[in-house]
């Protein structure tokens, strides 16, 4: 009896885009390490073209109301900083951490 293959949509633009950025931000920071600060959070989880029309207040506001971080391939040393983003649901940090020293 032959099993039912269950078909699976091809990826969305919105995750093409995403995977494209990954594979970016890896290339740009395999060779060092980065720590999680609001400039690392802007640069990979806004919309470049979104704030480049904003004011550095509206700037703050859009990075302090995000609900989801995708912080993957970033080769992160320390899961620290986060205190003022207590919006965020969802915190992806896959392919990241050489050495977690965890701050408490």
């Amino acid at each position: 009896m032959a099993e039912k293959r269950e078909e699976t949509a091809p990826p969305t633009d919105e995750e093409i885009k995403f995977d494209e950025k990954s594979v970016e931000a890896y290339k740009f920071t395999k060779d060092k390490t980065n720590v999680i600060n609001s400039s690392l959070i802007s640069k990979y989880c806004l919309d470049p073209k979104v704030v480049s029309s904003l004011n550095e207040e509206q700037k703050l506001d859009l990075l302090l109301d995000l609900e989801i971080l995708h912080l993957e391939w970033l080769n992160i040393r320390r899961i620290e900083n986060l205190d003022a983003f207590d919006k965020v649901k969802s915190l992806y940090l896959q392919y990241v951490l050489t050495h977690i020293k965890r701050s408490v």
